[in-house]
């Protein structure tokens, strides 16, 4: 990503694809997974959780968004967002 640049002398496309596909397959079995249940680990909100939306939000960062097709990892990511915690920054 172009924000990234003065951080990376010499950036790699293809790193950043191979990336996004391995993250991408890991979605689509996680979307599979919160299609049944409402939480990553248990059921209920956990560290797993925490983990999980940050690193999404983090994802931001370089304007990346999951495909809209994750429909159960956007409900999963809303949820996350509404709670609390999330919502004052905590």
């Amino acid at each position: 990503h172009p924000a990234l640049a003065a951080l990376e002398a010499h950036q790699q496309p293809q790193v950043a694809d191979y990336n996004r596909t391995a993250a991408e397959r890991f979605m689509r079995t996680l979307d599979r997974h919160l299609a049944e249940h409402p939480f990553i680990a248990l059921d209920r909100f956990t560290i797993a959780d925490i983990v999980g939306a940050v690193g999404l939000d983090f994802a931001r960062l370089v304007k990346y968004r999951p495909p809209e097709e994750f429909t159960h990892l956007a409900r999963w990511l809303d949820d996350c967002r509404a709670r609390p915690a999330a919502k004052v920054g905590v």
